[in-house]
């Protein structure tokens, strides 16, 4: 009767360790689940409040709240970010494929916010509408660079041994492609006109061909990352502010071009990227976190 009764309990443990086990699994899962929806939710819900205060006003204070908006939700990424680097060591940092894409992504961001508050700065203390170009335009540019090696480094990782190289010449093609198109819309003529600034024209012919060099790995990110588990959701908030950012520069480079009064719909998709961005690396944050 004893091994019976011997073997009656081991059936039992085993069964008691297991649904224990399960338990204390599904009490993160359902955390993370929970954060993630709250994200999703403020995400759209700040988007919307924001842009909001943006359209509904009028005049110089238009003009005042967009610069505000577009200088304090891109300082929002570069905090986060800097915390979330702050807590990794210097030397894991440079040890790590992800950590350094990180590191260049924040880079990136702070340069972009500089840019913005050098641009409020012109706009709003010294009172010049629309200063392009402007030094800011050169700080913009610069933060290319460090995009663009965040996108292809993870690219890297998420494709497979050799495909990177096929993702460089398409985007190299599809940035020169984009550079053409822009310049057969508004016509050689008009575009190095005396009524056009030559560096103006420069850079209204060279950010097309960067966001399109930033589309395509930008894209196939989205694309790769459909069902990568819980991270996904940060390389698709990131990549989606990218596109936003394409939107804007696409929309203030051909409203510049044509002349259009109200370019308050740039500061929309600029608000809509960055806010995308915070959420994407408080996300990102809240992963690396232990529960």
């Amino acid at each position: 009767m004893r091994p019976t009764s011997t073997n009656d309990e081991n059936k039992e443990y085993p069964s008691n360790v297991n649904e224990n086990h399960t338990k204390e699994n599904d009490n993160p899962n359902k955390h993370l689940s929970l954060v993630k929806k709250g994200i999703i939710f403020f995400l759209i819900l700040s988007v919307f409040l924001i842009n909001y205060l943006v359209i509904s006003t009028e005049g110089d204070t238009k003009n005042l709240i967009e610069n505000i908006t577009n200088v304090v939700t891109s300082s929002l990424g570069v905090i986060i970010g800097a915390w979330m680097l702050s807590r990794i060591s210097k030397k894991l940092i440079l040890s790590s494929i992800k950590n350094k894409a990180l590191l260049s992504f924040t880079i990136g961001l702070f340069l972009w916010f500089l840019a913005n508050s050098l641009w409020a700065y012109y706009e709003v203390g010294l009172g010049i509408d629309s200063p392009f170009p402007s030094p800011a335009d050169a700080i913009w540019v610069l933060g290319y660079i460090f995009f663009g090696y965040y996108f292809f480094v993870m690219n890297r990782l998420f494709r497979r041994q050799g495909e990177e190289d096929v993702l460089i010449y398409i985007s190299l093609t599809t940035a020169i492609a984009l550079g053409y198109i822009y310049i057969l819309t508004f016509g050689v003529a008009e575009l190095v006109s005396a009524q056009h600034d030559v560096l103006a024209t420069i850079l209204g012919i060279l950010y097309p061909m960067l966001d399109g060099a930033l589309l395509i790995p930008s894209i196939s990110i989205l694309c790769n990352t459909k069902n990568k588990g819980p991270s996904s959701l940060l390389w698709i908030l990131l990549s989606l502010s990218m596109i936003s950012f394409i939107g804007g520069d696409i929309y203030f480079g051909y409203g510049s071009m044509l002349g259009f009064e109200d370019l308050s719909f740039t500061s929309i998709f600029y608000n809509a990227g960055y806010l995308a961005i915070s959420f994407g690396l408080f996300w990102h944050y809240k992963l690396s976190k232990p529960y």
